[in-house]
């Protein structure tokens, strides 16, 4: 559906962007990376199985693996065949995702297969997708926001798309190797101890998860806006950009930085209501947080508020920092139910 109404659904994405060649290279882009989902559709099944077994030295190393090939596809294909080097480079990598984690699978046995479904399994992948509506809303909110965040940044003065990306993915970094990191190595041992009905259990594995997110995002936090100009300067290149468009970038960076600590809490309080099998309350917490930014997001534009992407990241932060009071209070409120 989407390959069929890419050359529609870019507008909505990019409505700044009026050219026409750049416009059929975004559509032509935009298929050739819908099979990126695919692959790492199938490698997230196999990784779901990976982190039930707590092989996690071996689940981090896929995404590891994925960015390589889009490194080197930036490195060694871009300079040969342009974009086109560099989005088959993050195909290959999406299918080596799941490659490398086949051997521990084929080894247990897990490998999936095609087989004749009873009326007793029927009900069973029944529940199954009933409960993954929720979290499949969930993990495509994230993406839904930025779509929209990008959508403002297209109708700003050149350059501004570029600088949200890169300030954005800069404070991924730090949100992937503290807060997801904590938050799938918890994440077994609080599905296991709620299974069994160990409450108290439950609730130390939960605050003392909690505490480690939150000390070592804070010392994240500081390190990094201290540092924010050094990072850019360092990792872009300090000739990069133009002096006026680093400072942005710099002053981006930092924003979303300064939003590390509430975005680790709501992954990590989303996580917790997945170990205890609920998900629409998860869902219904993700929705408003992802709505409450974007409705920053187009109010501070729309008033006027400035003309750089300082706005949508001060939304971003803003709106996190609020939907993480109201994810404490929720979880607070239903953990003593638990």
């Amino acid at each position: 559906i989407v390959f069929i109404l890419m050359p529609y659904l870019v507008h909505l994405i990019a409505p700044g962007v009026d050219d026409a060649g750049s416009i059929g290279n975004i559509v032509f882009f935009s298929r050739i990376l819908l099979l990126q989902p695919f692959f790492l559709g199938l490698s997230n099944l196999l990784g779901s199985y990976t982190q039930m077994k707590e092989r996690f030295l071996l689940y981090a190393c896929s995404p590891l693996i994925y960015n390589l090939c889009t490194v080197l596809g930036l490195i060694v294909l871009y300079p040969k065949f342009g974009m086109a080097g560099v989005v088959t480079a993050v195909v290959i990598g999406s299918i080596l995702h799941g490659l490398i984690q086949l051997p521990f699978i084929r080894k247990e046995n897990f490998v999936p297969t095609f087989k004749r479904i009873t009326k007793k399994e029927l009900g069973l992948i029944k529940e199954v997708i009933t409960k993954s509506i929720p979290r499949a809303l969930i993990l495509s909110l994230v993406q839904i926001e930025f779509l929209f965040l990008n959508s403002i940044a297209s109708l700003m003065p050149q350059g501004n798309t570029s600088m949200l990306n890169l300030a954005n993915n800069l404070q991924s970094v730090p949100l992937s190797l503290i807060g997801v990191s904590l938050v799938v190595a918890s994440f077994p041992a609080l599905s296991r101890t709620h299974a069994a009905g160990e409450k108290t259990e439950f609730r130390k594995i939960f605050t003392k998860t909690f505490r480690s997110i939150f000390i070592w995002c804070s010392a994240a936090t500081v390190f990094l806006f201290l540092g924010k100009k050094w990072v850019i300067y360092i990792l872009l290149g300090a000739k990069s950009f133009s002096p006026a468009d680093m400072s942005i970038i710099v002053t981006t960076f930092g924003i979303f930085i300064l939003g590390l600590i509430p975005q680790c809490i709501e992954m990590f309080i989303t996580r917790t209501y997945y170990a205890a099998g609920i998900t629409k309350k998860p869902a219904a917490l993700n929705v408003f947080a992802a709505a409450l930014t974007i409705g920053l997001a187009y109010g501070f534009y729309h008033n006027g508020a400035g003309e750089s992407v300082i706005i949508l990241a001060s939304a971003f932060t803003i709106g996190a920092w609020i939907s993480c009071g109201v994810f404490f209070y929720s979880i607070k409120r239903n953990l003593l139910k638990l």
